[in-house]
């Protein structure tokens, strides 16, 4: 692994200079990471190496990050950073690292000599330096492609709703329902980064009150909506998962043909336990609010109002091409 000379030797290496501000920064991420490595939380490490390298560009640093993956068996990111640490610093220990790629099954893409020669008249090659761009440009559309498949249930509880307004004379009450339910929410969680995502949501949800549905008030609902996620590494195996969510909610009323309509906004915090590098058990604190109304309120069967609902979900998470 290489070490904290890394950073003090950037100037030299990469032909820039920096600051001490950012030499300093640098320096901090880069021990940082060194401490997560040796205490095995390679993720964590691996953000802090990452930092490092953003400021100084240097190639040693990319050795570090390809340790890192190696140790967490992601064979594929490894052999991906230990190429580019072959193409962009003068490594004395390459054969020891293309052996290292050979035996992930991966495949050593570096230069070899005859892609450095020059044509007659001096210039280089002009085929040599033309097909690291296309790479370059498959690896930043890959990071983009980490797609995330969420299951949640759990009860949710309403604090207001707007009143049925239907009693057995006809007559409108002012009553305010409480009308609890069971949700099953659906997300879909499409990460343009480490920790942020565009997310999708598909909600479901059964009225119920005592285990019973009610009758002539809400029987079900069913919505979507769209909104961002973020995501926070806390530990190896630990994260932090933030949502705001809005859409539209269509509820099918027990023995009413009007079918009412709730403006949802979705707000949800919780914590996500990795159990294996595709799959994390999650718990999530949901809070959904907005306003309920009528699609058709001629009928005056459903005032207007608000509603608001507040509940726990378990659920997993499954991640495909997770980075």
């Amino acid at each position: 692994m290489a070490t904290g000379s890394a950073i003090a030797g950037t100037d030299a290496d990469s032909g820039s200079t920096l600051s001490d501000g950012d030499r300093d920064r640098a320096l901090t991420h880069f021990q940082k990471g060194e401490q997560r490595f040796s205490q095995k939380e390679y993720l964590l490490a691996i953000e802090h190496f990452k930092l490092a390298y953003q400021i100084t560009q240097s190639p040693e640093i990319l050795y570090n990050i390809a340790m890192c993956y190696e140790a967490l068996q992601e064979n594929e990111l490894a052999v991906e950073h230990y190429n580019e640490y072959l193409r962009k610093g003068d490594a004395e220990d390459a054969i020891e690292v293309k052996e290292k790629i050979v035996a992930m099954g991966g495949t050593v893409d570096v230069p070899s000599e005859a892609d450095d020669s020059t044509n007659e008249e001096g210039t280089p090659d002009g085929d040599s330096a033309q097909p690291d761009e296309p790479k370059n440009d498959k690896k930043n559309k890959t990071r983009l492609d980490h797609f995330a498949f969420e299951l949640g249930m759990g009860p949710a509880f309403v604090l207001m709703t707007p009143d049925t307004g239907v009693t057995e004379g006809g007559v409108l009450s002012d009553e305010v329902t409480k009308n609890n339910y069971f949700s099953i929410d659906v997300l879909g969680h499409f990460f343009l980064n480490d920790w942020f995502a565009i997310s999708g949501v598909i909600w479901l949800g059964p009225y119920m009150e005592k285990d019973k549905f009610i009758s002539r008030d809400p029987k079900s609902h069913v919505g979507i909506g769209v909104g961002i996620g973020m995501k926070k590494q806390l530990k190896n195996r630990t994260s932090l998962f933030t949502n705001l969510l809005g859409g539209v909610c269509s509820i099918d009323r027990e023995k009413i043909t009007r079918r009412a309509t709730w403006f949802a906004f979705d707000i949800r915090f919780g914590m996500n336990i990795m159990v294996t590098k595709k799959f994390e058990l999650n718990l999530m604190a949901v809070a959904e609010g907005g306003p309920a109304m009528v699609i058709k309120p001629s009928g005056e069967d459903w005032n207007n109002g608000m509603l608001l609902s507040v509940g726990p979900r378990l659920g997993f998470t499954y991640s495909s091409g997770k980075k």
